[in-house]
Parts: structure tokens; C-alpha cells; sequence
């Protein structure tokens, strides 16, 4: 009951930082391979009792959020199956869905919140077999499977470009973009769709379990799908999903307890921006720094911490920006860009809340901004880290 409780909980704040921006968020759960083909698992192996997703999406409904559950349109989807042609939803001999999987999903998709039947137009593919989730050479059995070489799939691709800052997300165009505006949260299962439902309208999907608010408004959707498989209930705790979310940081930094670290007149905290300093210095005066294009990195020495902690930096630029931001253990390289978060600066003097993950500064380190507005003068007036309590989870309290 605690678990469910959870789930829900987390899903209602996502919810309620989604519709604070203008957008509708719909929950959506893509069904386990064995809970379209349960034909195919050892007979020793017997169900017993409601799956996760049995137990959880009801609570969700119950709690007024919007739940889309695959399950019953893959299982009518499953009788079109063609052993023949080796046309099924999902791969062989992987857990992912095959092209005709996403094809279905996206299908379902569309029909079950209201958007414009898919235009994208599919082909089967010749002379490979076109899959790309396979368990064969880690079981060693590569090779020795016989399977079907054909595979439908779209005739022109929309593979999209980078979402900025992400090693796992991507924007995707389409010739006559519709609305909605469309961001996919997702694991491995979204990108397919997303893909899909590119062809008619402008998509941005963000492969992550983190909520990264600043990623996601940046996109200015009308529309946020969390889509998710099912196993999600199984393997991922919620209180320990990060949640990065401007009201939710500036409520723990006000709460937070002074680590003593800071950046101004008389304060000890030092800071570098490189290209332009070499060693990092105190602030004795707000720091006026150009940039002609790239982002301006700049990089702050803390201290160590034993927790979690939100940065409370004053920034000022000459134009609406961006800032990405990461911790990183001494010794490590600061201008990486992995496990970043991004923070909207809407221009003008603002203070923006930032996480801290502390695993890389539990014995001293740095936390690197990259500053992001193209061509733009910013200003650092300075800067106060807190700890507080885990922004994990959303609002949900440790156990």
C-alpha cells in the first residue's frame, strides 16, 4: 500500500507542475512482453495475484489523474499477428517493442487523446534483419535463432536532433507540424513513439525517470506523456526519482540549513569562468562576463557535503537563457556534460534554484553552470548554498 501510495504521489506532483504551465499530462503504460504473449513464459512460472499495474493505475484514476493502459489495445493488436511474416509487436529475442509495436502503441496513442491519425508511411525492410533489441549474443546463442529478416518500418525516418545538454533525448520536426506540442517523458519504450507521433507534430522527448522542469517547459508543450513499462512499478523506487522543480527548490532552499558557503563581498566562496580565469577567486563584485555564441562555463569550488543541497545563484543576462548545471568529484573533468539539470533564466536580474547531487562532493568538488543564451552579457552578483531536504521524489517524505 505504501509503494501505490507513493507512485501516486509522485505522478500528482508531476501532474500539478505540468498543469501549472499550461499543459496536460496523461500517464501512459506500455505492457511487459509477458503481458502480451504470457503463452510464451515456462509453464513453471504462474501468476499470482494483480500485477503492479493492476494495483497502481486505478489509484492513479482514483486520484483524478488521466491513464492511458496499452495492454487491452496490444492484446487486439496480437491477434493480427503473422507467424509467416515473422510480424509481431515485440522482437523476438528482446523485451522492446518491434516497429509494428511502436506503430500500434502510436496508434493507440492518437486515438485514445484525441490527436490526427498517423501519416507516416511504412515499408518492410529487405535484406537485414532491421532489429534493434536483441538478448541473442549476451545469452550466446548468436546466430543460432532463426527468425524472420523482414520488418515494417517507416519509409523516411525522423530521428531529430539532440536535446541541448542531454546524452539521452532528442527534438523532432515535422514538415507540417500540428498542434499539440508534445513532450514524451519516457524510458527505452518512448522514443519509437515519439518518433511517430513526430511525423505530424513538433515532439521532444527526454529519456529519463528524472523531472527536469526546465527541459520540459522549455519545449512550451501543450501536451506531457509519461510513458513508461510497466516493470517501472517493480524496479524504481519514486522517493528516489529526482525531481527538479523551481517552486519545489526555492521552498528547501528557504528551509535549508547554511552550509556557510557563498559568493559575494567579503564571503570566502571562490569561482572561475574558464577561458577567461585561470585560478578560482572570490567575488568581491558582481562579475560581468561575454559570450559570443557558446555557453560561458562557470565553476564553483564548495565544500564537501554529507546530503543534498540547493545553490541559490543571482544571475543577471541581457537576454531569456538557459542555465545547465552538474556536480563533479574532485579530480573530474568539469566540463562534461553528464546528469545535468537545466534552469530557465527568463532574462534580466533573477535567482534561480539549483540542485546539488552531493555523491560527487562528499570530499570537496565543484559544481559547473553552463550559462546559455547565445550571444549575451551576463552578470554574477553571487551565490549561497543550503542543505535541505532530498528534492528526490517530489514532495514525498523519506520512510
Amino acid at each position: 500500500e505504501d509503494e501505490v501510495e507513493d507512485w501516486v504521489e509522485h505522478h500528482l506532483a508531476r501532474q500539478r507542475a505540468v498543469e501549472a504551465v499550461g499543459a496536460r499530462y496523461v500517464v501512459c503504460i506500455a505492457p511487459s512482453k509477458a503481458a502480451v504473449y504470457p503463452e510464451g513464459l515456462p509453464p513453471r512460472y504462474l501468476r499470482v495475484g494483480p500485477s503492479r499495474r493492476d494495483q497502481v493505475l486505478p489509484r492513479l484514476r482514483e486520484a483524478g489523474l488521466e491513464v492511458l493502459d496499452l495492454l487491452p489495445g496490444m492484446l487486439v493488436a496480437k491477434s493480427a499477428d503473422r507467424e509467416d511474416l515473422h510480424e509481431y509487436l515485440y522482437h523476438h529475442d528482446g523485451t522492446h517493442w518491434s516497429w509494428r509495436g511502436d506503430r500500434v502503441a502510436d496508434a493507440l496513442v492518437r486515438a485514445e487523446l484525441g490527436l490526427v491519425p498517423p501519416s507516416s508511411k511504412w515499408r518492410r525492410e529487405e535484406g537485414t534483419k532491421g532489429y534493434r533489441d536483441s538478448w541473442e549474443r549476451r545469452l550466446y546463442l548468436d546466430g543460432l535463432i532463426a527468425h524472420g529478416e523482414l520488418e515494417w518500418a517507416p519509409r523516411s525516418r525522423n530521428r531529430g536532433v539532440k536535446v541541448p545538454g542531454r546524452a539521452l533525448g532528442s527534438d523532432h520536426r515535422s514538415a507540417e507540424p500540428r498542434e499539440p506540442r508534445i513532450v514524451v517523458l519516457s524510458d527505452s519504450y518512448g522514443p519509437g513513439v515519439a518518433e511517430l507521433l513526430a511525423f505530424d507534430h513538433p515532439v521532444r522527448n527526454i529519456w529519463d525517470y528524472a523531472f527536469d522542469h526546465g527541459r520540459l517547459v522549455e519545449f512550451e508543450p501543450d501536451l506531457v506523456l509519461a510513458l513508461f513499462v510497466e516493470r517501472v512499478f517493480e524496479w524504481v523506487d519514486p522517493r528516489m526519482i529526482p525531481f527538479f522543480e523551481p517552486v519545489l527548490l526555492g521552498r528547501l532552499f528557504e528551509e535549508g540549513r547554511d552550509t556557510g558557503w557563498e559568493l559575494g563581498p567579503g564571503a570566502a566562496g571562490r569561482f572561475r569562468i574558464a577561458g577567461s580565469m585561470e585560478d578560482p577567486a572570490p567575488l568581491g563584485a558582481p562579475r560581468r562576463a561575454e559570450s559570443a555564441g557558446s555557453p560561458l562555463l562557470l565553476i564553483l569550488d564548495v565544500p564537501p557535503l554529507d546530503g543534498p543541497a540547493v545553490l541559490r545563484v543571482d544571475l543577471e543576462c541581457s537576454r531569456p537563457g538557459a542555465v545547465e548545471a552538474a556536480s563533479f568529484a574532485p579530480g573530474a573533468s568539469p566540463e562534461a556534460r553528464r546528469q545535468t539539470q537545466r534552469y530557465l533564466h527568463a532574462g534580466g536580474r533573477q535567482q534561480l534554484d539549483i540542485a546539488v547531487v552531493e555523491t560527487p562532493l562528499a570530499k570537496g568538488g565543484r559544481v559547473t553552470l553552463w550559462l546559455d543564451a547565445g550571444a549575451a552579457t551576463w552578470t554574477l552578483h553571487g551565490a549561497r548554498l543550503r542543505r535541505t531536504e532530498s528534492w528526490m521524489g517530489g514532495e514525498l517524505p523519506p520512510r
